[in-house]
């Protein structure tokens, strides 16, 4: 699936869209877990703005949350000239939109062999399908409102996001997702920063979520699964993962079902994600040791598969 929000200030200010705030200090999933996507991010780094390469700069990434753009342009003696700072004034204070969050999320039986059974490619499989609908959405969607023959009209421009990998749920279930964090400002032609006109990513947020799916099944395909599409949004689930596993790795979803039958409400996604907390500076999930985790999950694991068993090779189904 995929949802689409509005970064709050809060969340930009928590640390929430860091790696380190989310995984152990240095560990090779922190540095792995958080990149830079964007052909204004490429440009950057083209430029010699070497921050935008490869992981994300957290000090750069939150500099621009709050408005101040990176510079584009040297001065005479080659020393960068200091960045535009976007946003309006209001009553003598700036205020500046931070964002929008495009969050990408496999479904169960995904998480579970890609992060219990530990087969990168299925990691891999999701990061891709996640590039693929962001190289979309900037190609077709990413626009900025300029003055075009004295009249304003949106127009194409070039994009920075950070994609943050995640790899649980807030009652530490696996749950393979990603957030991939459009900052409010898009690149011109003529190297000045403008505000992201966001209105064409709401309104084919389905779309966008449905090529992602798409991406991830002929993904996994490549990899040797065999996948099913379920339900009415086609989610994209590999077959042969067993029920009672995957309902025994969905302790959030139970709270919220809980949550749901407390109240006499009826158990639609809608519903659903309504009775979910909606605050990431909420999360506990700090810090955790991934291996830890990982074997933890293992043990779970165990009434169902032995811990010795190969998830996927040659092609055959998982369990």
């Amino acid at each position: 699936m995929m949802s689409v929000s509005n970064v709050s200030a809060g969340a930009a200010a928590s640390g929430y869209y860091q790696a380190e705030g989310y995984y152990v200090a240095g560990s090779p999933e922190a540095e792995a877990a958080a990149s830079w996507f964007g052909s204004a991010a490429d440009e950057l780094v083209a430029m010699g703005q070497e921050e935008f390469a490869g992981r994300v700069d957290d000090a750069a990434f939150s500099a621009m949350l709050d408005g101040h753009a990176p510079p584009t342009q040297r001065d005479a003696e080659g020393h960068w000239k200091e960045g535009q700072t976007l946003g309006r004034v209001v009553d003598g204070e700036r205020q500046h939109r931070p964002g929008i969050d495009l969050t990408f999320s496999a479904s169960k039986s995904v998480s579970i062999i890609g992060l219990v059974a530990g087969d990168e490619r299925v990691i891999a499989a999701h990061d891709e399908a996640v590039k693929a609908a962001m190289s979309y959405v900037e190609e077709k969607f990413v626009r900025t409102r300029r003055e075009v023959n004295g009249e304003i009209v949106a127009v194409p421009g070039k994009m920075v996001a950070g994609l943050f990998r995640h790899d649980t749920s807030r009652a530490l279930d696996p749950q393979l997702h990603t957030h991939a964090v459009i900052q409010n400002m898009v690149l011109g032609e003529d190297g000045k920063w403008t505000a992201l006109s966001n209105e064409e990513i709401y309104r084919n947020k389905m779309l966008i979520g449905a090529i992602y799916r798409n991406e991830l099944a002929q993904n996994l395909e490549r990899a040797g699964y065999a996948v099913e599409r379920v339900g009415h949004d086609g989610i994209t689930e590999i077959k042969g993962v067993p029920r009672e596993l995957m309902d025994g790795f969905s302790k959030r979803r139970k709270e919220i079902e809980a949550a749901l039958d407390e109240r006499g409400i009826e158990r639609t996604a809608v519903d659903s994600a309504l009775a979910s907390p909606r605050h990431p500076q909420e999360t506990s999930r700090k810090g955790i040791d991934r291996a830890e985790l990982r074997e933890a999950w293992r043990r779970k694991r165990s009434p169902w598969a032995s811990p010795s068993i190969s998830f996927a090779s040659s092609g055959r189904q998982p369990l």
